[in-house]
């Protein structure tokens, strides 16, 4: 990952004052990032942060969509998810399979507030960073073969 960052925001319909209140107050950190988002979200991040917000369109292929294929061409650093994941992730297959690719592909996931403002105020945010260690291989890898859907990889956030 490079210096600047491409960072993904998304924020539910009912999250809108919460990403509202939390981009005017890491306006400063965000500035320094490409910020990409979707419909709404963009135009909020672009009020309370302002820069310009790559925005990604709504139809057919829904914003979802379009940041999932982001994310496994690997230009997505990181996802802030603004949204009550549980409820969102098990009624919507979009979110979950954004959330699933995201986590495969190793990137930076956040889906609360708090989360978020952690990743804006770490000293990586704003460095080359490169994951140490072995290289990542998802564990749903492991279960590719098996034909037994009791064997299902579920996901906890």
């Amino acid at each position: 990952m490079t210096t600047v960052k491409r960072i993904a925001i998304s924020a539910q319909e009912h999250k809108k004052t919460e990403l509202i209140e939390w981009s005017y107050f890491k306006r400063l950190a965000l500035q320094q990032h490409q910020l990409i988002a979707t419909g709404t979200t963009a135009d909020i991040l672009e009020g309370t942060v302002d820069v310009p917000v790559q925005k990604l369109q709504s139809g057919a292929m829904g914003g979802y969509k379009q940041l999932a294929t982001m994310v496994a061409e690997g230009k997505i650093d990181a996802l802030i998810f603004f949204s009550d994941v549980i409820h969102d992730a098990v009624n919507n297959s979009d979110i979950r399979n954004l959330l699933e690719l995201a986590i495969s592909k190793n990137i930076i996931v956040s889906c609360n507030r708090t989360t978020a403002d952690h990743i804006m105020d770490s000293g990586l945010i704003n460095e080359i960073y490169v994951p140490a260690g072995p290289s990542y291989e998802p564990a749903t890898k492991q279960f590719a073969n098996q034909q037994d859907p009791g064997n299902e990889v579920r996901m906890a956030v």
